[in-house]
């Protein structure tokens, strides 16, 4: 069951620098790090600036190739620091991931 969103104006500030190449830099740090768990199908990261995305602004989301993978990377990088803040990893329900394929 997936957790609550952090507050929006909070995540729209750690976000909000998420342009060009430093998004491109995280997304690329995100997908290295998921890669160690097994095959990264898809990686998405909300940015600010669509009003039906803000409850997930703030939040990554990557799809891997099995739920064994998925398993191995909540287990590894739950609670682990990534870019200055404290990892939350959770799995979401099928209508959240849909939601933010429009990021």
């Amino acid at each position: 069951r997936p957790h609550a969103p952090p507050a929006g104006a909070a995540a729209a500030r750690r976000v909000a620098s998420l342009r060009g190449r430093r998004y491109a830099e995280i997304v690329r740090d995100i997908q290295t790090e998921c890669q160690k768990c097994g095959p990264v199908l898809e990686i998405r990261v909300p940015r600010p600036g669509r009003p039906e995305l803000a409850p997930y602004i703030g939040r990554a989301f990557v799809r891997f190739a099995d739920i064994g993978a998925a398993r191995g990377a909540c287990a590894a990088l739950n609670g682990r620091a990534f870019d200055g803040n404290i990892v939350r990893a959770t799995f979401v329900t099928a209508q959240a991931y849909n939601v933010v394929g429009m990021c």
